[in-house]
């Protein structure tokens, strides 16, 4: 299985609100037999927090606008989801990784 075609299922998997592990699951079982080498792609949740932390990263966007655009219709959800996968808040990651943290580390 390409990585392009995970990506498409990821994307369906997205559309039907289904985490991609789950929907993927049956799929890349039958790609895995006897291939220990393969593994399973993220959760549709952690492509969204992996977005979200670049978005965060460059510094140009308020949390509510990285929250929609990153697929959460509610930035409470986001804010609970990002904590619980990055293990830190949004505010937290942003000064730690965000525009000018080089310089205040430096």
């Amino acid at each position: 299985m390409t990585a392009a075609e995970v990506e498409h299922m990821v994307a369906i998997a997205d559309v039907q609100g289904r985490d991609g592990p789950q929907v993927l699951g049956p799929s890349l079982a039958r790609h895995d037999e006897g291939d220990q080498r393969v593994c399973r792609p993220p959760s549709t949740s952690r492509v969204r927090i992996e977005t979200a932390k670049c978005m965060l990263e460059a510094g140009n966007q308020s949390l509510e606008q990285i929250a929609i655009s990153v697929g959460f219709s509610e930035s409470q959800a986001f804010q609970r989801a990002f904590r619980i996968i990055a293990g830190c808040t949004l505010g937290a990651y942003r000064s730690r990784f965000g525009v000018g943290a080089a310089q205040r580390f430096a």
